[in-house]
């Protein structure tokens, strides 16, 4: 990463938003532009983890209740940046358990019918 064309890139961000007239800067106007790269790092992290929130907190440096409480504090949707693939293993075990769940149903249905033919017999 290139430092410098980073903390220049900012830099006309922040000119953008605020420019010198002038006039005096308000109070605590770093606040909003904090909390704003904040979240967008944040985002990001999250976004090419597939919502992992373990593995973002570690990458940005952070506890990982810091992060959750970030992710609230700015609203941040971590659903919506599970990706298919990230789920995929969780999936396969919903699957696999409604599967065993539906098969215990039919043979439970099953021996429940056979008794009752074979008690009429």
């Amino acid at each position: 990463m290139d430092k410098q064309l980073l903390e220049e890139r900012v830099a006309e961000l922040v000119m953008g938003f605020f420019p010198y007239n002038g006039r005096k800067l308000p109070k605590g106007f770093n606040k909003p532009i904090m909390d704003s790269v904040e979240k967008a790092l944040i985002v990001f992290v999250l976004e090419r983890l597939g919502g992992n929130q373990v593995r973002a907190a570690e990458i940005l440096g952070m506890n990982r209740n810091t992060l959750r409480k970030k992710i609230m504090l700015y609203g941040i949707n971590v659903r919506s940046y599970v990706t298919r693939d990230s789920g995929t293993v969780r999936l396969a075990k919903q699957r696999v358990k409604e599967q065993q769940r539906r098969e215990n149903m039919e043979m439970a249905y099953v021996s429940a019918n056979n008794l009752a033919v074979g008690g009429r017999a």
